[in-house]
């Protein structure tokens, strides 16, 4: 079951045999609240010339808000989280985009699903 930490903004996934991980969301903000974590997604591509790695994990997102605005209201959301952590980001739209403390890329995309409810996307990809 996926939880959040408030004070690190990481997320714990654990799954069925043991198996589970801690992924630290981009700047330290977390999940929006209520959120739940619905997939996770590891692609390492190691060769000798590129150590390149993608993670991403989809979430869905409840929204005190109507249904046209729930992505809007997520990602402003996460705009003022980042906006508090101290955390350049450039958005457009419902997505929003930087890099971490390692210098590697993020990109947190919202989109509205449903009454009061929106979708996540995390993708983080390493600089190296």
């Amino acid at each position: 079951m996926p939880g959040g930490d408030d004070d690190t903004g990481k997320v714990e996934i654990n799954l069925p045999g043991g198996i589970g991980a801690k992924i630290a969301v981009p700047g330290g903000v977390g999940l929006y609240p209520g959120a739940k974590v619905g997939s996770v997604k590891v692609d390492a591509a190691a060769s000798p010339k590129s150590r390149k790695a993608t993670v991403a994990f989809e979430f869905s997102a409840p929204a005190a808000a109507a249904a046209a605005a729930a992505a809007a209201a997520a990602a402003d959301w996460y705009q003022r989280e980042f906006d508090v952590k101290g955390t350049k980001v450039t958005r457009r739209s419902e997505t929003l985009s930087g890099l971490t403390g390692d210098g590697d890329d993020f990109t947190i995309a919202m989109e509205t699903v449903a009454t009061g409810t929106s979708r996540g996307l995390v993708t983080i990809t390493d600089a190296n």
